[in-house]
């Protein structure tokens, strides 16, 4: 364990969370973009879930998707919910050729906090692209803490019972490869 890592967690208590993020639509400017097909990864440290490849009608793209995921958020003394960031990658490809995935743009999002639906401008884009996602955190002990700043008062169950009595894997949950996701899960399967 690195020092800053420790550091960070020094009078924490980790709490187990389920993460919903929802990814609803990407708008872009200038020329049509019926040529291409995107998806979008949420992404931490080398594990990630995935969305469907949607072809853009237009300069609009439509997912209407969700990608769940476990995690462990930790608490600090006096109530509070650290920051723990995800990064949302678009990533394109073209439809008329068989190629890899290109990354399209990014942006960086919190997903300790629930959050009403947002528009964020895409990072590292050659183009003027704007993504709409909503957040939903829901930590175990909710409960004990409704004022807190994850704004989630819900008691939920834990995630080793909505995951089939399975401890998560990679820190990620049941989100297996039914999400497009690849990772442990879905080489287990």
């Amino acid at each position: 364990m690195s020092l800053g890592h420790l550091f960070k967690t020094l009078n924490t208590t980790p709490v187990a969370s389920k993460v919903s993020v929802h990814i609803s639509s990407m708008s872009l400017s200038g020329a049509s973009t019926g040529d291409r097909k995107f998806m979008v990864w949420l992404q931490r440290k080398g594990k990630s879930r995935g969305t469907a490849l949607v072809r853009a009608v237009g300069s609009t793209v439509e997912w209407g998707e969700t990608v769940s995921l476990s995690c462990t958020l930790y608490r600090g003394s006096n109530g509070e919910v650290r920051r723990k960031r995800f990064d949302v990658v678009v990533i394109w490809n073209s439809c008329t050729e068989e190629a890899p995935g290109q990354v399209f743009g990014k942006v960086t999002v919190d997903v300790s906090e629930t959050q009403a639906s947002a528009v964020y401008q895409l990072e590292e884009c050659s183009e003027d692209a704007h993504i709409t996602i909503s957040i939903a955190s829901a930590p175990e002990d909710a409960a004990a803490y409704p004022d807190s700043p994850s704004k989630y008062n819900g008691v939920g169950r834990s995630v080793r019972e909505r995951a089939g009595g399975k401890k998560p894997v990679g820190g990620f949950g049941n989100a297996g490869a039914r999400n497009g996701g690849g990772g442990e899960e879905s080489k287990r399967e």
